[in-house]
């Protein structure tokens, strides 16, 4: 998935970035390296310590005030040492993409366990964040597939009291929806068992976009023929593929491990902690800065967006890494993280990667079942 890069990255880059020579390049390469692990700014004596290069700390500081004159680095105070600007950041994470200089997560300590894909989509997407936020040791998000996009594979009705029902959709990605509905009318177990058919018969490797506009088709054409029976398959259907009526547990996006993003961070100010909660606890709210974000990814892409790039003022201070997970080469939804500035990212992309990559040839398995 590092085919491309976001090209937020191409943007960013001036005509200084590109010639950039290896040995800026290693400074500031050591000084992210060193703050990432530290916190705290980095100074040339430090830097000394760290280069292999047989540089003196009077050279690094020459580099470093040259690097801090082309914008990628900045000093928070006069007697400190500096610190990488988000365009330094950006710099920094495009050489690690374009020179695939990643951590290695080995598939053997990925511990996600994905027999959940064929149960509920809620427990399978649940886990999925709680596990990428645990392993990260950062905020988890996962964004669900567009309901309107699920293609149905088969439909059960379950007859209860009082004239509820059952309704278990199992979808052709391998995961199964349930919710109960209640028509308007009583329906006999045999008219309920012939609804059923009508609706696997043909609407089956349909989405359900596909089937609402084929259910307003079916009243178009059958309006002059309408029996009892058949508008009572309509209601029925109009109510099982209403994403207004929820199935069980469905949630558009999943974001588990904000006090970890909390705790990684340096927020001394209570009223700004007191927005970014605020922020997290409405999914509208960040599903829209996503949405602002991603209408530039290409699905091939893992999506970097580091800082002042985030169309939030509230989460300049963070960096999001997202990955898409695909079914039958079609995006079906992303997962990442959501993170400090100063994250560990050639740990973090190659785990967002390989994640992202085992559920889709997870779809992939499941969707040939």
């Amino acid at each position: 998935m590092f085919n491309n890069i976001n090209n937020k990255s191409v943007e960013s880059m001036g005509e200084k970035s590109a010639r950039m020579k290896q040995r800026e390049f290693t400074i500031l390469e050591s000084l992210i390296n060193s703050y990432i692990e530290s916190g705290e700014p980095i100074g040339s004596r430090t830097l000394s310590k760290i280069i292999s290069l047989s540089m003196s700390p009077a050279t690094i500081r020459n580099i470093m005030a040259d690097l801090e004159e082309y914008g990628y680095l900045y000093q928070p105070h006069t007697s400190a040492g500096r610190l990488p600007t988000d365009k330094g950041f950006r710099y920094y994470v495009d050489r690690l993409l374009s020179n695939r200089k990643l951590s290695s997560v080995g598939e053997e300590n990925i511990k996600l366990n994905l027999s959940k894909i064929d149960t509920d989509m809620g427990d399978f997407f649940g886990h999925v964040s709680e596990y990428l936020s645990e392993a990260s040791g950062e905020a988890a998000i996962v964004l669900t597939p567009d309901f309107e996009t699920i293609k149905l594979k088969n439909i059960n009705f379950v007859k209860l009291s009082e004239g509820r029902i059952v309704v278990i959709v199992e979808s052709e990605s391998g995961f199964v929806y349930d919710k109960i509905i209640k028509p308007d009318y009583s329906i006999n177990a045999v008219d309920l068992n012939t609804i059923q058919n009508y609706i696997n018969s043909n609407f089956c490797h349909h989405s359900i976009s596909d089937i609402k506009k084929k259910l307003i088709s079916i009243i178009e054409e059958e309006k002059n023929h309408y029996d009892n029976l058949l508008m009572k398959t309509v209601n029925i259907a109009n109510r099982v593929f209403d994403k207004e009526i929820e199935m069980k547990h469905f949630e558009d996006l999943y974001i588990r491990g904000t006090s970890r993003m909390l705790n990684n961070i340096e927020v001394k100010d209570i009223e700004t902690m007191k927005e970014l909660l605020s922020s997290f606890e409405r999914k509208s709210h960040i599903l829209e800065i996503l949405n602002l974000i991603l209408e530039d990814w290409q699905k091939d892409d893992i999506y970097i967006c580091i800082g002042t790039e985030i169309p939030e003022d509230i989460l300049s201070r963070f960096s999001i890494i997202a990955a898409p997970y695909l079914l039958k080469e079609d995006v079906f939804g992303f997962l990442g993280v959501i993170g400090p500035k100063r994250m560990n990212y050639k740990f973090i992309i190659s785990l967002v990667n390989q994640i992202a990559q085992r559920i889709t040839d997870a779809f992939h398995v499941s969707s040939r079942k």
